[in-house]
């Protein structure tokens, strides 16, 4: 039997086909890397260029100290300086009312709002002035009687300063003089009882509320109703605590000799607005004082304004009524303050730092005092830095002494950091 040779076997072909697969797929990629490498070895070097870093760019304002009244915002309700509660201090029928006697009734101080029957206090004179002439009749007689015991004392030689006081009625003198002067009182005390069955105005009023109608039976304390002034009303307004140094009040003995010296000139003016009829009504006024108490829940102190005229009797057609209980909003002119920085809010960072933008073109962090803030700026009489400015722009990484930029020193010659970069063609 014959054997081929083993190059022409079937297992040596098989051998064959593999190593052309494996050879082939590394001399692809053995070539590729030659041609890179060749690649790589003619390129020319890539051109270095410089790139700038500008500075940040920040806005920045002028920082500016000024003399400032600072104002101090409030709001409050209109109340009435006076309210009194009418009463009777007699009892009787009601037999006349005003037209005028019900709830929102106008009486000037004086006029008559309604009147009790008087018919019993009518009979109560009249009876106190008979016991009247009869007591200064007892007394003109009692005093004849004592002149008759003096002459006949004289009489038996004796002198008078030795008589015994009952040998001239000196006591029964005394009686009918003590009982002269209860008389009068007791005329008095009927003119006045009668003179209380009339209800008069005690000042210039309106009715609030009215609980009494006529023919109906009153007893001495009964009410009648309830009035308040309309000649003058107040304003309580809320001011905090920490504002309160700002505000102009007047001294506490000036408050309470209720001097009539308190007025604008030494105290606070008050703007008050209201919102009446779809417009505003403007009112210029001043604070009367302080309640001098810090309330307990709100840690609030009340001052209070003054409002003349608040119904607008006089006819003023620039302003309209403020009724007792209208809402009004208060602007307060506080103390003027000397040197002081105002900031905007948007301008501080965390409580109380602000950055500053130096002459020499870096940022400048400078914390300060504030000594009061309002809704769009904070107040300041810190000295900052001479030619410094404000940064009002919120910076990311703010780093002191890096250098800055704003718009009106872009063209000049701020140093500008550099750095290299490679960039190919």
């Amino acid at each position: 039997m014959n054997y081929p040779d083993n190059a022409n076997s079937p297992q040596h072909s098989s051998m064959k086909v593999t190593v052309k697969k494996t050879l082939i797929p590394v001399f692809i990629i053995a070539f590729g890397f030659a041609i890179y490498a060749i690649m790589k070895a003619l390129a020319p070097e890539p051109e270095k260029i410089e790139v700038e870093q500008k500075p940040q760019l920040v806005k920045v304002v002028e920082i500016k100290k000024e003399d400032l009244r600072i104002p101090i915002f409030s709001q409050g309700n209109v109340s009435a300086i006076s309210e009194s509660v009418l009463t009777a201090q007699v009892a009787g029928n009601i037999i006349q009312v005003s037209s005028k006697f019900a709830d929102g009734g106008y009486f000037a101080k004086g006029d008559r709002l309604l009147t009790i029957d008087d018919t019993d206090y009518q009979v109560a004179l009249l009876e106190a002035q008979a016991r009247l002439t009869i007591a200064q009749a007892n007394l003109q007689e009692e005093q004849a009687r004592v002149k008759q015991a003096k002459d006949e004392w004289r009489l038996s030689g004796k002198a008078l300063s030795a008589a015994p006081v009952l040998a001239v009625r000196l006591p029964q003198l005394q009686k009918a003089q003590a009982e002269l002067t209860l008389a009068e009182a007791v005329v008095k005390s009927a003119k006045i009882q009668l003179s209380r069955t009339v209800i008069q105005a005690p000042y210039n009023a309106i009715i609030r509320n009215t609980q009494v109608d006529v023919g109906q039976y009153v007893s001495s304390g009964n009410t009648l109703a309830t009035i308040i002034s309309v000649e003058t009303a107040k304003v309580r307004l809320p001011i905090k605590q920490q504002d309160m140094p700002f505000i102009l009040l007047p001294s506490l003995q000036a408050q309470v000799m209720k001097d009539t010296q308190v007025n604008s000139v030494n105290t606070s003016k008050v703007e008050l607005s209201s919102i009446t009829n779809h417009k505003i009504d403007m009112r210029t006024t001043h604070l009367i004082g302080s309640e001098g108490v810090v309330d307990n829940t709100s840690r609030v102190q009340f001052v209070v304004a003054v409002i003349d005229d608040p119904y607008n009797l006089k006819g003023n057609e620039q302003r309209s009524a403020l009724p007792v209980g209208s809402f009004v909003q208060a602007e307060i002119q506080g103390k003027t303050l000397s040197n002081v920085t105002r900031i905007p809010r948007s301008a501080v960072i965390g409580k109380n730092t602000v950055y500053l933008f130096s002459h020499q073109k870096t940022l400048m962090i400078q914390s300060i005092d504030i000594i009061r803030t309002d809704k769009h700026y904070v107040y300041t009489q810190d000295s900052l830095p001479e030619n410094a400015r404000l940064i009002t722009t919120e910076l990311s990484l703010p780093i002191k002494g890096m250098l800055l930029r704003v718009r009106d020193f872009e063209a000049n010659d701020t140093p500008k950091p550099k750095f290299s970069v490679s960039q190919s063609n």
